[in-house]
Parts: C-alpha cells; sequence; structure tokens
C-alpha cells in the first residue's frame, strides 16, 4: 500500500524495481532502441508490470 505522499512503502520499492527490470527484457524498440519497463503497485498490493512495444 501506500503512504500518505502517494509513494509505496520502502520496503516495497527493491520489489517494484526487480519486476520492472524483470519486464523490460520483453521491450520491442527497433526504432528508439530504448526499452523500457514499468511496474506500478495497486492499493490493494498486487504489482503489475509492462513494456513498452513500438
Amino acid at each position: 500500500m501506500s503512504n500518505v505522499s502517494g509513494f509505496p512503502e520502502s520496503h516495497r520499492v527493491p520489489e517494484l524495481f526487480a519486476a520492472a527490470l524483470a519486464v523490460q527484457r520483453n521491450a520491442y524498440a527497433p526504432y528508439s532502441h530504448f526499452p523500457v519497463g514499468a511496474a506500478i503497485l495497486t492499493p490493494a498490493g498486487r504489482i503489475h508490470a509492462g513494456c513498452n512495444v513500438e
């Protein structure tokens, strides 16, 4: 869950970073050559991750 400022609790940040880094490997960026991975934490505590596809 998040604190008042809207940022995830500090103990969840490494988990979010790992999820984003893992999904970045699935990015398809033949034009920009800039693969992106992102992860969000829902209010229910679930992590959803995704990557860019050009």
